[in-house]
Formats: structure tokens, sequence, C-alpha cells
């Protein structure tokens, strides 16, 4: 049996404890970013955040995953694995905010996935809304550029990506949210933190 991720409560972004991002295993920060709007407008309603991020949204086109509904939301490569599963294009992302609106409530619909996007660069205005404190110690000697750490979103209905394995020359990155866009219940969140890849 796989051992369990450690899940620990009682935290909010401002106070994640320094040992969390030196730990060599992954934990499981519980209800860590509930006050942040985003979060707060997914718990009330997948209408309500996708009205949030179109309101940010900077109008630039941004690369988004299109694939059949017979994928069952798994993105990766076909059968035979001669090719991806899904398609990539560049598309407006009021576009692609509407057709999940529009499928979250429809069994066996089309996947649309927005990876990773920079959210400086695609929803302006939403860093600043959803901070999490580096003021560590473990960050001292990590080096860093002007506006960093980088932050990012990923935004899409049902999907499941396998694992990959991401450098960057600028650590640590915060990917703000992992939004799962749901019908009639809460959208689901999950912030992830990555420290330097050694």
């Amino acid at each position: 049996m796989a051992n369990k991720v450690e899940a620990i409560e009682g935290f909010n972004a401002d106070n994640i404890p320094g040992e969390i991002f030196i730990s060599d295993k992954p934990v499981l920060l519980k209800g860590v970013v509930t006050e942040w709007p985003l979060v707060k407008a997914g718990l009330e309603s997948t209408a309500s955040a996708i009205e949030f991020l179109k309101k940010r949204y900077s109008g630039k086109p941004a690369a988004a995953y299109f694939a059949d509904a017979n994928t069952g939301g798994y993105l990766s490569y076909n059968r035979d694995v001669s090719q991806l599963n899904f398609k990539t294009h560049r598309a407006d992302l009021h576009m692609v905010l509407d057709e999940l609106l529009e499928f979250s409530c429809k069994s066996n619909s089309p996947v649309r996935y927005i990876p990773s996007n920079i959210a400086e660069v695609f929803f302006p205005g939403v860093r600043e809304e959803h901070e999490l404190s580096f003021n560590k110690e473990c960050f001292v000697n990590v080096p860093m550029v002007p506006g960093d750490p980088l932050y990012g979103i990923w935004i899409g209905n049902q999907t499941t990506s396998p694992a990959t394995m991401m450098r960057s020359p600028i650590w640590p990155a915060v990917w703000l949210a992992r939004v799962d866009l749901r019908c009639s219940r809460r959208s689901r969140f999950t912030t992830y933190i990555l420290g330097p890849l050694i």
C-alpha cells in the first residue's frame, strides 16, 4: 500500500511553517488558501469562478488544450503512442472559459484545459490578490530576479495529466491554482508550491 500524504490544517497563505518548504516529502495543507478571492468565487459556484477570471483576462491569446470526450479527461498519448490525444491551439480564453461553463453540467463533455499560464501576462492583478509569503529563511540563498517568484494558473474541466518534470532557472515557483470547474458543486482548487530542483 502506498504511503499516505500527511495532511495539515490550521494555516493560511501568510503563515505556512518554514519547515514545510524544506521538507523532502509532499504535504497536503488543507484550507490554506480558502480566503483567496478566486477560491471564494469557486466555492460559491463555477459561474462565479469563471466570471472572476474573465474580468481579469488580458485578452492575449494563450495556449489551450482541446480533447474529445472519449479521452475521459486523461491528457496523454493515443493508444499506439503515435501522437498526443489532444490538440493545442492559441485561443481567446474568453471563449475557452465560456465553453468550460457550458460543459460543466454536461456528462461526457469535451475537454478544455488552459495549462500553466503565467498569471501576470494573462490575468494581471490576480497575483497581487493571491499572494503566498516567501519570507522564509530557506529561500535566503535561492537566486531570484525582480518580480519573482513566478506565478501561474491551470484551468480546466475534470482532467488528469501524467506527472512531468518541470525545470526553470527561476525558483521558487507557485502555480496559484489548479482549478477544476464542476457542475452543481463547488469548484476544486489545488495550489502547488515548487521549490528549487537540485
